[in-house]
C-alpha cells in the first residue's frame, strides 16, 4: 500500500468502448463527512481516433451504504452511422469497513458485432461469484479485491479518499481475473469544457498488456475522474472529457 495524498489546492469506453472506465466511496463508519461519497450524475464527450461518443454515468444510494451504478455509452455524429447500438453496464455495491464489495454486475453491448451479454452474482456467504457470459455459466472463488469494470472505478476513487490507493487491484474480464497495477502520477492543472480542475493521474494497466488507462481525478468533485486517457502502444487511442456533472439530493 502507498500513500497517495497530497495537498490539492482549490481548483482542485471495454476498449472501443469496452473497458472505460474505470468510482469513490468511502464507507460512513469513516466517520468524517469529506470522506462521504455523494450521488451524481456525470456524463462525457468521448473522442475515438476521431469518432465522437457519449457516457452517461450516475451514481445512487438510499443508506450511503449501499449503492447503484451505472453506465451508458452510444456514438454519436459521423461514428453512429457506423457503430449502431450502446453498451449498458450497471452494478450494485457496498461498502464494508474499508473496502467496497461488488453485489451485482450486468453489462449488455450491442455495440460489437456479436451481442454481448455478461452477468456476475456475488455471493459473500460461500465465496464465490457466479458467471453468465453469453449463457456459458461458471464460478469462480471470490476474495476482498476482486472487482468488476464499475466498482473498480469506484473501488479506485474510495481509495483516493481515504489516502490509500493500492499497488494492485483484481478485475473480472473476459473470462479471466487481471491483475491492475495502480501507479500515482501526481498532480498538474487541466482545463476542460468543464471548468479548470487540479488533478490527480491514476494509471491504470493490467499484467504483460500494451494498453493502459489514465484517470485525471479531482478531488474538488470528490476524486471523480474529469478526464480519462487511454493509450495502445503509448499512442493516445481515446479520450473522455466531463462534460456535465451535478449532485443528487
Amino acid at each position: 500500500m502507498i500513500s497517495t495524498r497530497k495537498k490539492i489546492n482549490r481548483f482542485g469506453l471495454h476498449f472501443l468502448i469496452m473497458n472505460l472506465l474505470l468510482g469513490y466511496l468511502v464507507a460512513p463508519s469513516f466517520g468524517e463527512e469529506q470522506f462521504a461519497l455523494k450521488a451524481h450524475e456525470a456524463n462525457y464527450k468521448v473522442d475515438i481516433k476521431g469518432f465522437t461518443a457519449e457516457l452517461k454515468t450516475s451514481l445512487k444510494t438510499s443508506d450511503g451504504v449501499n449503492f447503484f451504478a451505472e453506465d451508458f455509452i452510444k456514438t454519436t455524429g459521423v461514428a453512429s452511422v457506423f457503430l449502431k447500438g450502446t453498451l449498458t453496464s450497471t452494478s450494485k455495491f457496498f461498502v464494508e469497513g474499508y473496502n467496497l464489495k461488488p453485489n451485482y454486475f450486468y453489462s449488455l453491448d450491442t455495440l460489437s458485432k456479436e451481442k454481448k451479454r455478461l452477468t456476475l452474482d456475488f455471493d459473500w456467504v460461500i465465496n464465490r461469484v457466479n458467471i453468465n457470459d453469453n449463457e456459458k455459466k461458471s464460478t469462480i472463488l471470490l476474495n476482498n479485491s476482486i472487482k468488476d469494470r464499475l466498482t473498480l472505478k469506484y473501488a479506485l476513487m474510495m481509495d483516493l479518499l481515504g489516502d490509500q490507493l493500492q499497488n494492485q487491484y483484481s478485475l473480472y474480464e473476459n473470462d479471466k481475473i487481471k491483475k491492475i497495477k495502480t501507479t500515482n502520477l501526481g498532480t498538474k492543472v487541466i482545463t476542460i469544457d468543464h471548468g479548470v480542475y487540479e488533478v490527480i493521474g491514476i494509471q491504470n494497466q493490467a499484467s504483460g498488456s500494451s494498453k493502459l488507462s489514465i484517470f485525471w481525478c479531482a478531488e474538488k468533485l470528490g476524486f471523480l475522474p474529469i478526464l480519462i486517457e487511454q493509450y495502445r502502444d503509448n499512442k493516445l487511442w481515446l479520450s473522455a472529457s466531463l462534460s456535465s456533472y451535478k449532485e443528487i439530493v
